[in-house]
């Protein structure tokens, strides 16, 4: 899941959710009416619990709890307020991810694009198979077919005009849930057709109860930095923990300082240390993610005047190397290629310390 907060453990049998309090009485109230929609585009920042939250919205609206309760089954227990029982078949079926009303469909880490096969199935078997086919057929165990596509932001033209059949004429019980980082990143005619629900960061103290549930262990210093490098995201805290990062730290503060980045093969070097985050394409970006968030602070420190640098620098010239960094950032999220673009990032950096004047709009080069 490339936005996804990482696993928060959770409660027998019951999907553990942090924060959003406002999302949930939001859905808790449509749903008592009867008014809920039957799809959703969910947006906010990387890490911040959208993908946990559609989780919790799928178990709870698959529950047998309720359904068993309205039809006058003794063994159902009455919920009017979403929240899945943690106990039914169904729920237990969800939780080992065998619910067969259950379909969620992610980009392959190998590809930039969400592949159309994913939605319609392959050419040899289009609407016969993929994600699409499989809502359209009926509830197996419930009343209700779920379908959850993260990466949302990667979809192509294509594989977004597949959805719109779908999005107008929804199949009887059918949820569609989509997962992105931005609306805008959407074609207009998806943005129409899904109820936008806007995701907020978490708060300092929702990032802490997470840090309890994960039983993360750092010094109380590290720690404190890290809540406050996470923006309120639970992806951009565990990455701040990570001790391989904290060492690579100080490699990259003696490259930074130098008017030229690239000394030293520091391009190959930066290269692997995000290569050994995993085989996993979204890992490996997400570390380097990381390695330009600290080299952002590094810069913004020159600017606040703790600077070890070897030559005073003007400040212009300081925030033209942070425009940079976010340029890359910008890219890197745009699915630019990791090795050309940290190639790229570094040379550009040595040339804007040293004042040597670049290409105009040179900044959405990568």
């Amino acid at each position: 899941m490339s936005d996804s907060a990482p696993s928060t453990g959770r409660p027998a049998g019951r999907v553990f959710l942090v924060g959003h309090d406002p999302r949930r009485e939001q859905f808790r109230r449509a749903f008592e009416r009867g008014k809920l929609a039957t799809s959703f585009l969910f947006v906010g920042s990387p890490g911040i619990g959208k993908r946990q939250f559609a989780n919790w919205l799928a178990q709870g609206l698959l529950c047998a709890a309720y359904h068993e309760a309205q039809a006058g089954n003794q063994g159902g227990t009455a919920r009017s307020e979403l929240d899945p029982c943690g106990e039914c078949r169904s729920c237990k079926m969800f939780m080992a991810e065998t619910h067969p009303d259950l379909h969620v469909v992610e980009k392959p880490a190998d590809r930039s694009e969400f592949p159309v096969d994913l939605l319609i199935g392959t050419r040899e078997h289009r609407m016969r198979e993929g994600l699409l086919a499989e809502l359209a057929i009926k509830p197996a165990v419930g009343q209700r077919k779920i379908a959850i596509i993260d990466d949302a932001d990667t979809l192509n033209e294509a594989s977004a005009n597949c959805l719109l059949k779908t999005l107008e004429e929804p199949p009887l019980g059918s949820i569609l849930i989509l997962v992105a980082g931005s609306e805008q990143r959407q074609l207009p005619t998806i943005r129409s057709r899904c109820q936008i629900i806007r995701f907020d960061p978490l708060t300092t103290d929702q990032l802490m109860s997470v840090v309890e549930r994960l039983a993360l262990e750092a010094e109380d210093a590290d720690l404190r930095a890290a809540v406050e490098q996470a923006r309120g995201s639970v992806q951009r805290l565990v990455d701040w923990l990570d001790p391989q990062l904290h060492e690579f730290r100080e490699q990259l503060g003696r490259h930074l300082e130098t008017m030229d980045p690239t000394s030293d093969d520091f391009a190959k070097v930066l290269v692997q240390f995000v290569d050994s985050a995993g085989t996993e394409a979204r890992k490996r970006r997400r570390r380097l993610d990381r390695v330009i968030d600290l080299a952002v602070e590094h810069y913004r420190g020159w600017l606040g005047g703790d600077s070890s640098a070897t030559r005073p620098l003007p400040a212009p010239r300081i925030v033209d190397a942070i425009e940079v960094c976010l340029a890359a950032q910008t890219a890197l999220h745009a699915n630019a290629h990791v090795t050309t673009l940290v190639e790229s990032w570094l040379i550009e950096l040595g040339q804007v310390l040293r004042g040597e004047t670049l290409v105009e709009d040179s900044l959405a080069r990568f």
